[in-house]
């Protein structure tokens, strides 16, 4: 039976690891809902797969100024960047996604008083055809 890589994603926004500062990646995965009834002679709606969608929720914390100047040029909204995401870490037959992402939103950054760390929100859409899809059982 398989077992979890631990705690020890492999994460890379343009090349720049930020494993260390990773607090969550939620990717979500759609599909449009196209009506192909076409016309009169029917009493239910025909529906076909549309276009594919992706989008991701990715949170990072750092608490170190060089970590902030690293990120700076993520802070951008409506910048595209290449997000490589394995949850079980890169080793060999790993679930993996890569794929290009446009920044929608950025929040934060944000402290709180129970935690010093400093918090940073993406909102990512996938734009193109990704390159490894973790929804198709692709694996580095």
């Amino acid at each position: 039976m398989a077992e979890f890589n631990g705690n020890t994603p492999y994460l890379r926004i343009n090349s720049y690891n930020v494993e260390s500062l990773w607090k969550s990646m939620e990717i979500t995965k759609s599909v449009a809902d196209v009506d192909v009834t076409a016309g009169s002679g029917s009493v239910y709606e025909e529906h076909a797969a549309g276009l594919k969608s992706a989008k991701a929720k990715l949170v990072i914390a750092y608490n170190d100024t060089q970590a902030a100047t690293d990120l700076a040029g993520l802070y951008t909204a409506l910048e595209v960047v290449n997000v490589t995401w394995g949850p079980e870490g890169n080793t060999s037959g790993k679930p993996c996604d890569n794929r290009s992402w446009l920044i929608t939103d950025v929040s934060g950054p944000t402290q709180t008083v129970t935690k010093d760390a400093v918090v940073l929100e993406y909102s990512l859409v996938g734009t193109g055809t990704p390159t490894k899809d973790i929804h198709k059982g692709e694996t580095f």
